[in-house]
């Protein structure tokens, strides 16, 4: 279809645009209006002057029928993928979040914020993101005096401290370092000043 805005705007931004519409119909002719209007007003934003949102938004408030909107999704075709863009929305937002690239991850939600309105499992990915992002600064403000705690030999306080930074993001990889460490610490072998024994040897038989 010829693109029904901005003619001005990157043919990625175009068709980043149009594949948002078809979202945003579906979601219309799901029923589910508020989903419906957030797609709208994203769509918007991104260009003003694309019309069938501004309508679509219109018959939204309006409260037309669910069944209404087919047609118009029936004649709007499936974008191709944009170059670059992830096969599998779900993988490649999981990537990032094991990766802990926040900002990457919120940037590709951003562009494709149509789909992630419309599923539970790739909305709940992207507020497990968030969560982690907000608590960071929190969680590595218990990591230096945890392992002051635990380099003093003070066990009872270096427990104390990684599990207030627990709950805050257990999976965050200053604290599996922290575990490593104390494994260190309270090695009996340890004391033998920092050498192990070798290995006694297995008994015959």
């Amino acid at each position: 279809m010829t693109y029904p805005g901005d003619a001005t705007l990157s043919p990625e931004i175009q068709q980043r645009i149009l594949t948002t519409y078809r979202q945003t119909l579906q979601l219309a002719s799901q029923g589910k209006r508020e989903e419906a209007l957030l797609g709208c007003d994203f769509i918007l934003r991104l260009d003003s002057q694309f019309a069938p949102a501004r309508s679509l938004q219109e018959r939204v408030h309006a409260g037309d029928p669910p069944e209404s909107f087919f047609d118009l999704l029936e004649a709007v075709p499936e974008p191709a993928k944009p170059a670059g863009a992830p096969a599998d929305l779900a993988g490649r937002l999981g990537e990032l979040l094991e990766a802990r690239r926040f900002q990457e991850l919120f940037a590709l939600a951003e562009g494709s914020r149509g789909a992630i309105v419309a599923d539970p499992a790739l909305r709940q990915l992207v507020e497990t993101a968030r969560a982690r992002a907000e608590a960071e600064p929190y969680v590595l403000g218990f990591v230096d005096p945890a392992r002051q705690a635990l380099q003093s030999g003070e066990y009872d306080e270096f427990e104390r401290l990684m599990s207030k930074a627990r709950s805050l993001d257990a999976s965050h990889p200053a604290l599996a370092e922290l575990e490593e460490a104390r494994a260190h610490y309270q090695d009996p072998e340890r004391v033998l000043g920092n050498r192990r024994q070798a290995a006694p040897p297995s008994p015959a038989g």
